[in-house]
């Protein structure tokens, strides 16, 4: 990526000084306003991590601290397990069906589905039409099950007790998923959104 910047910079230069030597100003400024543009652009890409985690908590911290103070869930649960489930956003569910949760279809489920078809299984997702749907409907779902309901007695932003609680509650079957979720909230600091 970066040679291609930096290639498409000094062609751009190039020009710009075959122009000038012409004296065509309108050329000099347009291909230096592409050298600018390009330049951009490539900062950007270049200035993104190389960790994909980081990239995800990047792109959903706000939605996860919307809902997460519209549900009263904290943000940081809703992003470390919207992060775990869906390996930062890179499953074929989060990118194809927007579900960032890995939410099963069930009995009363009849909306869109998505099925994933790994390892010779063909289980069924819940499909959702943005990011901010799946989260709200993962939101919804906590909510109602009223295995969760001491969650909400909790203090504000106790994360801690909420991980526990999600665990001794079976929310999922790793009997590790408790410290998957401390250690993702701890690593970047997601404590700080609650």
């Amino acid at each position: 990526m970066v040679y291609i910047c930096h290639s498409v910079i000094m062609v751009a230069i190039y020009f710009a000084t075959l122009a000038a030597r012409k004296i065509d100003m309108k050329r000099i400024v347009i291909l230096m306003l592409l050298a600018m543009v390009c330049l951009t652009a490539c900062h950007k890409k270049m200035v993104q991590t190389k960790d994909p985690e980081a990239n995800y908590i990047a792109a959903y911290k706000g939605l996860a601290q919307k809902m997460g103070k519209k549900h009263g869930i904290p943000p940081s649960i809703l992003l470390a397990q919207a992060a775990i489930a869906s390996k930062s956003g890179t499953t074929g569910m989060a990118e194809v069906a927007n579900n960032h949760f890995a939410i099963k279809c069930d009995r009363f489920y009849h909306g869109p589905t998505w099925y994933d078809k790994k390892g010779g299984y063909n289980e069924c997702y819940r499909k959702y039409k943005s990011v901010s749907a799946g989260f709200k409907d993962h939101c919804r779902l906590i909510g109602q099950d009223r295995r969760f309901k001491k969650l909400y007695h909790l203090e504000r932003g106790d994360y801690k007790g909420w991980a526990n609680g999600l665990r001794d509650s079976a929310y999922n079957t790793n009997s590790r998923y408790n410290h998957q979720l401390i250690t993702m909230i701890e690593k970047y600091k997601l404590h700080d959104i609650d």
